[in-house]
């Protein structure tokens, strides 16, 4: 029975190898969502055609949710809010590591705000992510953060302010992203609070977009950034 406990704590829901798969109109609390696979690195059978719709997931501890190994995933309308507790505490966190691949997953109308992470971070071994009409705001992180060995990624459309760092950072040996028709404003919150200044003071700083020149296809057009002296 403890063992049962601990299990329900540490997820409010967890997926693992499931296919054509909806979650639907729950306010989740505990620690949030897991969408994964089953199986060991190299056997690992992936969640597949899996949709999260409508639904609230509120003040969890690791995460909002979580993605591991997956194919066609859809994000839609829902809000991942206020995780705090145990690193790293991201909003949505894209993380299959070595298990297998994290690929075709579209975020769309969706929210992720308030969060003591990122907004929204993808790592090693993923690919194909759409991040579209979107709001991240107000993440002691970055807004997005796109790292590791992910590629063709786009963020079209999306409102990504007031985070504490970068409102969209890549890091090496991330390629083939497409930024495109952003409201990327008054981000970076946490040197202008550190500095006994408003987050909305004018300056040349880089605070929205941190986008290392040596990447490769990397398309960046469109956006609104915050305004400059």
């Amino acid at each position: 029975m403890r063992l049962v406990l601990r299990l329900v704590l540490f997820y409010w829901l967890c997926f693992r190898g499931c296919i054509y798969c909806i979650v639907w109109g729950r306010d989740c609390w505990g620690d949030g969502l897991y969408i994964g696979a089953i199986g060991s690195a190299g056997y690992a059978t992936p969640s597949t055609d899996v949709t999260v719709t409508n639904v609230v997931s509120n003040n969890n501890r690791r995460q909002g949710l979580s993605f591991g190994p997956v194919n066609r995933a859809f994000v839609y309308k829902s809000t991942f809010s206020n995780t705090n507790g145990t690193k790293p505490e991201h909003g949505i966190d894209i993380e299959p590591q070595v298990q297998g691949p994290s690929t075709n997953i579209r975020i769309e109308s969706s929210v992720m705000n308030g969060n003591r992470g990122n907004g929204l971070e993808m790592s090693d071994n993923v690919s194909g992510v759409v991040l579209k009409s979107s709001t991240l705001k107000g993440n002691n992180g970055f807004g997005v953060l796109i790292g590791g060995t992910s590629s063709n990624a786009w963020l079209a459309a999306n409102l990504i302010t007031e985070n504490g760092l970068d409102g969209i950072a890549l890091v090496a040996p991330t390629r083939s992203i497409k930024i495109t028709s952003n409201t990327v404003t008054y981000n970076s919150t946490r040197w202008f609070v550190a500095n006994n200044k408003s987050i909305y003071t004018l300056t040349s700083s880089t605070r929205d977009l941190d986008i290392p020149s040596s990447l490769s296809n990397i398309t960046v057009t469109g956006n609104k950034l915050s305004p400059t002296p």
